[in-house]
């Protein structure tokens, strides 16, 4: 019924089966070191940004204090950096409006890469999730503070008129629409 195997059909068998297991163990290898290095290179790009001066800056700026001072310009209140992103702002030093205009559209554009990862398919939302949320949530998320509520309606109206479009889309990948309404045109 059965015919008897010979030999060396059985080694050539034998063989092609340990060189299939073989190719399939290295594509396992492959695909972890590419997660492995796709990880590290998120981490670096997240290290890069938020060691960044100007990102430093907007964080102090949007989250955890309302004036802080600056060697040489003095006390900056969370107001009147809210005054600096504004289309003409008025009763503002020159100085600190440049330097709040420099560090917010750094910031603006070194957030923008994410988005430009996320949609050139780099890195997935889940990937970056985890490092910008906490941006996003700061520009885009409800807050019960007064100042900082017209400060982030300042910055969208920033992000809109100077056009970080990225910016904008990933606040709305996170389920934020930042768009500004004109009071004039309702």
């Amino acid at each position: 019924m059965f015919k008897k195997m010979n030999l060396d059909h059985f080694f050539t068998l034998l063989g092609l089966i340990a060189t299939a297991g073989a190719l399939w163990f290295s594509s396992q290898n492959i695909r972890d070191t590419e997660k492995w290095k796709k990880g590290e290179f998120i981490v670096n790009q997240y290290e890069k940004f938020a060691s960044d001066t100007a990102v430093i800056f907007a964080i102090k700026t949007l989250d955890y204090q309302s004036r802080f001072v600056n060697k040489q310009l003095g006390i900056i209140t969370r107001d009147k950096v809210t005054l600096c992103l504004q289309p003409k702002p008025k009763g503002v030093d020159m100085k600190l409006n440049a330097m709040v205009r420099a560090n917010f559209d750094q910031y603006l554009d070194k957030l923008s890469l994410f988005n430009r990862y996320e949609q050139s398919g780099l890195m997935t939302k889940e990937d970056i999730e985890p490092y910008i949320k906490y941006h996003i949530k700061l520009i885009a998320g409800p807050t019960e503070e007064e100042n900082l509520k017209e400060l982030q309606h300042e910055l969208w109206g920033y992000i809109d008129r100077y056009e970080f479009n990225d910016v904008k889309q990933l606040c709305f990948l996170f389920g934020h629409d930042i768009t500004v309404i004109d009071e004039k045109n309702k």
